[in-house]
């Protein structure tokens, strides 16, 4: 097991080194998310506490269906916006379908910019929840990211810390936060193939769409349905719509050649050079990705 936790983190580290190597032309949507929160509900997976927590069990219509919370993933306050997120874990109260709801909330009514600052902050923040909402609308069916539920955009009440203030909700299905640097645990060299046709389809689903996914390093993989995820939306630039995406210059086919280079280094270190019949439940190791 610790050969393996090893192997895992050299992946781990070679896929962060491939980041490096992106266009330089292609533009990433830069989000600092790491300001203090300074409220109450201090622990270890919450250093700067959490004023969301206590949502948890909560009930919230969004597009005709209701979602219970279930429990809270992580709380953030990006600094540039004013604006404080949060992702919980839920469920649809109806079918009980797993979801994960995210909250964007206009925070800190008493900052320091003049009303100019405000409304740009505020033009800008919506200009990005809804690009993200899009996005993930757009590419529902793909099969390559989370379902998109639907969203709703309203006020805050005098349960929340901004009462007036915009709070918009995002509603996705579940979806794997395994790295897929974290893959090798779990594939045996025969699946490969699969896991780069996968890779590849992604790539053209996405340019038909008109984007391009950056992060390609970043993606992530399900243990249980073997497939690979892009769930991050800041690394989707938008790119022309081509009639053969993977023959393009720097086309994402470069990309994923090199990460399956990386992923069947990371199977032999780890598997040796034949594949593996025995299959290895995922809930015997954790995840090294947020």
């Amino acid at each position: 097991m610790l050969c393996m936790r090893v192997s895992s983190i050299k992946l781990i580290s070679l896929f962060r080194f491939l980041s490096c190597f992106f266009p330089s032309s292609l533009h990433i949507v830069n989000l600092v998310m790491e300001g203090e929160c300074r409220c109450e509900g201090v622990n270890k997976d919450f250093p700067a506490g959490s004023v969301m927590r206590k949502f948890v069990k909560a009930t919230f219509p969004v597009a005709g269906r209701a979602y219970r919370l279930k429990k809270i993933l992580w709380e953030r306050y990006n600094n540039n916006y004013h604006q404080r997120r949060a992702m919980f874990e839920a469920e649809e109260c109806e079918t009980k379908d797993p979801v994960v709801v995210k909250f964007f909330l206009e925070a800190d009514s008493f900052m320091r910019e003049d009303e100019s600052g405000k409304r740009s902050m505020k033009v800008n923040a919506t200009e990005l929840s809804r690009n993200e909402c899009k996005i993930w609308r757009i590419l529902s069916d793909t099969g390559y990211t989370p379902k998109y539920y639907g969203k709703r955009e309203m006020h805050q009440d005098l349960t929340f810390e901004n009462p007036g203030g915009y709070l918009w909700i995002l509603v996705l299905g579940h979806y794997p936060t395994f790295s897929l640097a974290d893959a090798p645990l779990f594939l045996n060299a025969d699946e490969l193939p699969r896991i780069k046709k996968q890779m590849l389809d992604m790539a053209v689903k996405f340019n038909k769409n008109g984007l391009d996914y950056v992060g390609v390093s970043f993606l992530k993989f399900d243990p249980e349905s073997r497939r690979v995820y892009a769930t991050d939306f800041e690394y989707f630039s938008e790119t022309e719509v081509r009639d053969d995406p993977l023959a393009a210059k720097n086309s994402a086919a470069r990309w994923v050649s090199v990460v399956m280079d990386a992923l069947r280094a990371g199977v032999e270190e780890i598997r040796g050079l034949s594949p593996m019949d025995v299959y290895i439940g995922f809930g015997d190791y954790g995840s090294d990705s947020d």
